[in-house]
């Protein structure tokens, strides 16, 4: 799965030109949310979880410690890339 990532990202970054340039920052945003993402489905495949709210040794009924950091850094991720959007247009409408 992140080999897949990296490749995407790899794409984005190849395709820009001088005129047609990646927002800075944007690349970081997109790895920590595909990051994140990829983070949260494989630690729902662990055995040995720590959890929060759930019974062991399975975690049933609870959500992992790296599912809620998972959350967490995807939603910041979000953030993130809404911010740049929001710093785009505004950039735009004043010059």
């Amino acid at each position: 799965m992140e080999f897949n990532n990296f490749f995407i990202l790899i794409y984005i970054f190849k395709r820009q030109t001088k005129i047609n340039s990646v927002k800075p920052g944007l690349i970081s945003c997109i790895y920590l949310i595909t990051y994140s993402f990829g983070r949260f489905w494989i630690e729902g495949l662990r055995t040995d979880p720590l959890c929060l709210g759930g019974y062991p040794p399975f975690c049933e009924g609870g959500l992992r410690i790296a599912q809620f950091i998972s959350i967490f850094l995807f939603s910041s991720g979000l953030i993130w890339l809404y911010n740049l959007n929001f710093k785009l247009n505004k950039s735009r409408k004043n010059g």
